[in-house]
């Protein structure tokens, strides 16, 4: 079955899910160190499809906006989202 839970919602067992895909989180940009929280601790028990480290990358708390020489913040898109894929992107961008 595919449930459709929110990922702040306390009663659903993330342990009893095969995997997880992270999608459609209105809030989590204001509530970034639960958000984070619980993407890790989802990650403890189950297989996240988007991996833990983009997440945290692409979290705002956690990412830097990248500025151009004028202040305008640039937004990188990867059209092949494979990990080995969003991993060079990463790498490519100076993120670890």
């Amino acid at each position: 079955t595919i449930d459709q839970p929110a990922w702040d919602d306390p009663a659903y067992d993330w342990a009893a899910c095969d995997a997880c895909l992270v999608r459609s989180t209105w809030d989590y940009q204001e509530r970034c160190d639960a958000f984070l929280a619980w993407a890790t601790g989802a990650a403890d028990v189950t297989t996240l499809l988007n991996p833990l480290e983009v997440i945290r990358w692409n979290t705002p708390r956690m990412r830097c906006a990248t500025a151009d020489p004028v202040g305008t913040s640039l937004r990188v898109g990867v059209g092949d989202t494979s990990r080995e894929a969003v991993t060079e992107a990463l790498r490519s961008l100076g993120e670890p």
